[in-house]
């Protein structure tokens, strides 16, 4: 059994503590608000959770960490190659777009 203070360790290692920004979106939320900005080429993924080598951590609390960060990815993973894309369940959004340019005018004499 895990010690409470093991467990904190570990979810604040995996940003899972609590949520530390005042907004959150959805995919499809995240998707409409950059098309309605002007981007275009959006992609929304799951973030990939890496892990972090902290030499002040025990060996147990780095092996729980990379199996809980490879098991979040494996399944977050799954699920979105799974449905195509439609469900994202990370804990984090990876976001590419581009911005469409804009028009240019030059005046003519």
């Amino acid at each position: 059994m895990l010690s409470s203070e093991t467990g904190r360790v570990i979810f604040s290692r995996l940003h899972l503590m609590g949520f530390p920004y005042q907004y959150g979106f959805t995919p499809t939320t995240i998707y409409n608000l950059l098309n309605n900005a002007g981007f275009s080429g959006i992609e929304v993924h799951n973030y990939r959770l890496t892990t972090c080598v902290n030499p002040q951590l025990r060996p147990e609390v780095v092996t729980l960490e990379r199996v809980s960060k490879s098991l979040i990815n494996t399944i977050s993973g799954g699920i979105e190659i799974a449905t195509g894309g439609r469900v994202i369940i990370g804990p984090w959004l990876e976001v590419y777009a581009r911005k469409k340019p804009k028009a240019v005018f030059h005046k003519t004499d």
